[in-house]
């Protein structure tokens, strides 16, 4: 796909009348950042260089290995590829070896909840390990199927182990993600890859954080808050997310 999609706009560069694109690029906020107007004849040689632009803006976990990373949505409305590849560092690719320089470095990936606004379209769950019973259960076959056959891209789509609740899902992950000892472990939580410029740590990275002057430390260390089901109370943690707000009533 990504030899063949420059191809095929030299194709269509020929046979199509137009003078020019019109090239937006957002940042981690949604924003616009770059606005250009591009001349047809530039657009091959230009638009790489937008590209480049869109991915140094883009949000990034701001760690280079994570022991446990919890994303608390996975879905359409956040990445084309339901878990943005591009944050959690992980390809999932047939044929495509990963990267040795992805950044962050995840051992244990847990996808909580699938968003309504997906409509059961439930890709790229695979490229977590561990998922709930009711992101599983909230899966249209249909689209989900649809989707996946035509992208190619089954590997990222096959599912995870899940589990009743979130603290069970949360709990095998820190199992199975080989740190045992607790004081060291790297643990995260963010709402969706989508939405990365707030995020719950753990005490070692509370630590690397605040030696990183891009980074702000709103509060110390609390416990997660989970509901009476075992489940993490999302809108409390994150409540200026797209959950937060939809469940909020804004």
């Amino acid at each position: 796909m990504r030899d063949m999609i420059p191809e095929t706009f030299k194709v269509l560069l020929d046979k199509t009348p137009f003078l020019g694109g019109l090239a937006i690029v957002e940042n981690a906020q949604e924003k616009t950042a770059v606005l250009e107007v591009v001349d047809r004849d530039d657009l091959l040689t230009h638009e790489p260089k937008l590209l480049d632009r869109a991915r140094e803006l883009m949000g990034k976990l701001p760690f280079e290995s994570l022991d446990v990373l919890i994303i608390g949505e996975i879905g359409k409305n956040y990445s084309g590829a339901g878990i943005d590849p591009n944050v959690v560092g992980r390809l999932l690719i047939e044929g495509v070896p990963e990267l040795e320089t992805n950044i962050p470095r995840v051992t244990r990936m847990v996808a909580l909840e699938l968003s309504p606004e997906s409509h059961g379209n439930g890709t790229g769950v695979g490229i977590a390990d561990l998922t709930t019973d009711r992101l599983i259960a909230s899966i249209d076959p249909v689209p989900f199927r649809m989707n996946n056959l035509t992208a190619c891209f089954l590997w990222r789509s096959k599912l995870p182990f899940a589990f009743p609740t979130d603290r069970e899902a949360i709990n095998a992950a820190l199992e199975t993600c080989w740190q045992p000892i607790a004081k060291e472990l790297k643990f995260a939580v963010i709402p969706n890859t989508l939405e990365v410029a707030e995020m719950w740590v753990s005490e070692p990275l509370l630590a690397l954080a605040k030696s990183n002057r891009d980074l702000e430390i709103v509060s110390g260390l609390q416990p997660m808050p989970f509901d009476a089901n075992g489940n993490l109370r999302q809108e409390e943690m994150f409540p200026h997310s797209v959950r937060g707000r939809r469940n909020n009533g804004h």
